[in-house]
């Protein structure tokens, strides 16, 4: 039988469920993506070390840079390389708005570029030779309204990176057991 005690630790936890939603829900802060802009075979965008360092101290002065999309740009995040016959690269990380990119800027055949122009939002590359560059691109974007992508095109850190409000659902957690296991005495 359940006591009045138990409906108040119940009604406390399902509460905290629903503000946690809430707070890491996408619609809470938007998408976000990394930033980062290089140029040459070995520019600061390829260095992941500089990924890590933008998720550990989100205020670093560095290359990367964690961006909050905003309209129109936070439909997805993309990544987008140019590579010539003679070896120069330029790297570019950012948000998107699925219509806008650096290539489409020097769209001379559509029909070059289609491929690139139809790419879906599921972290998929694909590339484009116009006789003078090698263009790739790929998008990622939210599949599901649970997934929020964030920071999708670039590494994932793993667990090190829980946010705080995930911990406090975790830490929650681990006093809700044992008090509704005290009220169980």
């Amino acid at each position: 039988m359940w006591s009045y005690e138990h409906c108040i630790v119940c009604f406390i936890f399902v509460l905290c469920v629903v503000i946690n939603t809430g707070l890491n829900g996408k619609d809470s802060n938007g998408l976000k993506c990394y930033a980062c802009y290089g140029i040459g075979p070995n520019n600061e965008c390829e260095d992941y070390e500089n990924y890590r360092a933008a998720r550990e101290d989100d205020e670093t002065d560095g290359p990367v840079k964690l961006k909050d999309c905003s309209a129109p740009f936070n439909v997805s995040c993309m990544i987008e390389t140019f590579k010539n016959d003679k070896g120069d690269i330029v790297h570019i990380r950012d948000c998107s708005d699925d219509k806008t990119f650096d290539f489409t800027e020097i769209l001379t055949n559509a029909s070059t570029y289609r491929r690139l122009l139809e790419l879906e939002d599921n972290n998929e590359t694909a590339c484009a030779w116009d006789n003078e560059q090698l263009v790739c691109l790929s998008k990622c974007a939210p599949q599901s309204v649970n997934d929020t992508a964030d920071f999708c095109n670039g590494p994932q850190f793993g667990s090190a990176f829980t946010s705080s409000v995930s911990m406090f659902t975790i830490l929650l957690s681990c006093v809700m057991v044992p008090l509704w296991w005290i009220l169980e005495l």
